[in-house]
């Protein structure tokens, strides 16, 4: 029997069934509302920014449960393994997310076949997306549908990787490179590919949980947020907190990371070591 490190290093998703104790839970919860009309109140609700993201970051002094989480010794086993010794957490930030129709001409998907609802990786490499399910999550609202190991790295790809690497070029690139190559020549944006195209080469899981779950998936995998569908109720808001994991490498790369500048600082000194 497979093993939780095993399982996500082949498939690229794993789900932590009723991971937070209940008492942890309920306090997760209600600092989550608290930080809620915090957003409200400073008038940042719906928007992003770097304003937000100082905004968004001080959820853990609303939710310190969180370092309870990162620190549960299994977890941090498992993401040491998947990520190394020294993993780092770029980004910590409450979501609520609304249901959206594939066709929805929503403000944040950038063109018609580019959005929340397509199927895309997050271009920057290795990296886990750690959910904390804070209400639960069913498979007709806002679920994750991840096709099932995507996240590898082909042979190939891997060869041409090493023949650039000698030469100088794509150094710490850790995601498929023929695939980049190949959009790009068509002029399509190499982030995404059509459900078509994910269907015939992968299994899609659809990634639901019950409230106290966690779980997590590989970002270099293709993923979308299942479109709504007519037995979705448009009232239900996805509710969770998310958590980007990387490999240490990745820390100064990364263009986009929080600086937990604003934290309470007897938490920062906590989990500093997870920021820099």
């Amino acid at each position: 029997m497979e093993n939780n490190s095993e399982f996500l290093e082949k498939n690229g998703y794993l789900i932590l069934e009723n991971f937070v104790s209940e008492d942890n839970l309920n306090k997760i919860k209600k600092g989550f509302e608290e930080h809620t009309k915090y957003i409200r109140d400073l008038g940042l609700e719906g928007i992003s920014g770097p304003e937000k993201n100082i905004a968004n970051e001080k959820i853990l002094n609303y939710c310190p449960g969180i370092l309870d989480i990162v620190n549960n010794k299994s977890l941090n086993h498992l993401l040491e393994k998947y990520l190394g010794k020294n993993f780092k957490i770029l980004n910590i930030y409450p979501t609520i997310s609304k249901p959206i129709k594939a066709d929805a001409n929503d403000q944040r998907n950038f063109n018609k076949d580019e959005s929340l609802c397509c199927y895309h990786h997050d271009q920057i490499g290795k990296q886990l997306k750690l959910i904390i399910v804070l209400h639960d999550i069913d498979e007709n609202q806002n679920c994750l549908e991840y096709a099932v190991q995507s996240h590898k790295v082909g042979i190939l790809d891997q060869y041409i990787i090493k023949f650039f690497n000698f030469f100088g070029f794509f150094k710490n690139w850790d995601k498929s490179i023929i695939n980049h190559f190949f959009l790009k020549i068509l002029g399509r944006n190499p982030a995404f590919l059509k459900e078509k195209t994910i269907s015939k080469k992968f299994k899609i899981k659809q990634v639901y949980a019950k409230s106290g779950a966690v779980f997590m998936f590989d970002t270099n995998g293709y993923h979308r947020q299942k479109p709504a569908n007519e037995f979705t109720d448009f009232n239900i808001l996805r509710k969770t907190i998310f958590l980007d994991c990387a490999p240490e490498k990745q820390l100064a790369r990364s263009k986009i990371r929080m600086k937990f500048e604003t934290i309470n600082k007897d938490l920062y000194q906590k989990m500093g070591n997870y920021f820099r």
